[in-house]
């Protein structure tokens, strides 16, 4: 088990992420989904060792990484800003994390390559973003750790790629039982692969969700009454609220059959309900009073 306990990051005095808390089992995918500049790289980096926390702590299997270099190898993360892997070629970055990390399978990471058919002999750098991606990918894959963070790694993917790069981290689950934590500001990206997702707001977790409980117990309904002012009932137990003109569309967290005839009992002129996205019910999470918000 991963434990991140009341963890805390400064930089330059400012706080990055304050006291953030969570469990991670083993055989899981996790989203950790949050506006840009939220924190998400600081918390990945901060659980790499690359920074050093301001506070609290993190236990794999309840030993501290940071005394323990056997420990350090259980998390695996790749930082574009702190890579020193960036002016080599993908053969002799392979070759490199084969002699650094006692766990990783070469073998493995340059079958992907093959597979993939990514230049083993360009430099990192050289690469496009989406094919720095996929490598990245490939090395996480390949590393043998029990908690892989891969920070953004759709971002600059086609669809193709895209598919295959997905197909990788659930082959890597399903043969290894690492656990695997994937940030975005994308949610979309996220659902179908991820069992759980963590909201960063506000500089920490403000929200857990496991999404088979999101799905089972969230619904947009579309109404209309005959009177603009809507009854408490909709005002105190939808989480957003949308009008266009008398049809309102009310977002519920948490919807029930008390809750739905209690609404029918109005006798609205409207009453439909509709399939609620993911993205509906994390946008509210994330949403602040004053800015607009990338889901």
């Amino acid at each position: 088990m991963l434990e991140v306990k009341n963890l805390t990051t400064k930089l330059d005095g400012t706080t990055i992420i304050d006291d953030i808390n969570f469990k991670i089992d083993t055989q899981e995918i996790i989203g950790l989904v949050g506006r840009n500049g939220s924190g998400k790289t600081t918390l990945f980096r901060t659980l790499a060792n690359i920074y050093e926390a301001d506070g609290g702590e993190y236990l794999v299997d309840s030993e501290n990484p940071g005394k323990s270099p056997a420990l350090r190898e259980d998390i695996f993360y790749i930082d574009d800003s702190y890579n020193p892997l960036k002016s080599n070629t993908l053969k002799k970055n392979i070759e490199l994390l084969d002699l650094i990390y006692l766990k990783f399978d070469a073998k493995s990471a340059f079958d992907l390559i093959e597979k993939t058919k990514l230049p083993l002999n360009k430099r990192f750098r050289s690469l496009s973003k989406g094919m720095k991606e996929l490598f990245k990918i490939i090395l996480a894959v390949s590393s043998n750790a029990n908690y892989i963070l891969l920070d953004e790694p759709f971002d600059g993917l086609d669809p193709i790629v895209k598919k295959n790069a997905t197909k990788l981290i659930l082959d890597r689950l399903a043969e290894s039982g690492s656990s695997i934590i994937i940030s975005s500001h994308n949610l979309s990206e996220l659902e179908m692969i991820v069992s759980r997702v963590l909201i960063l707001k506000d500089h920490t977790i403000a929200r857990d969700y496991e999404l088979d409980e999101v799905r089972s117990s969230s619904r947009k309904v579309q109404l209309a009454f005959e009177t603009a002012e809507l009854p408490a009932i909709i005002t105190d137990n939808a989480s957003h609220i949308e009008r266009n003109g008398r049809i309102i569309t009310a977002t519920f967290e948490s919807y029930n059959d008390n809750l739905k005839a209690e609404i029918q009992a109005l006798n609205p002129l409207l009453f439909e309900e509709l399939s609620v996205t993911l993205d509906d019910v994390f946008a509210q999470a994330l949403q602040t009073d004053s800015d607009d918000f990338t889901v």
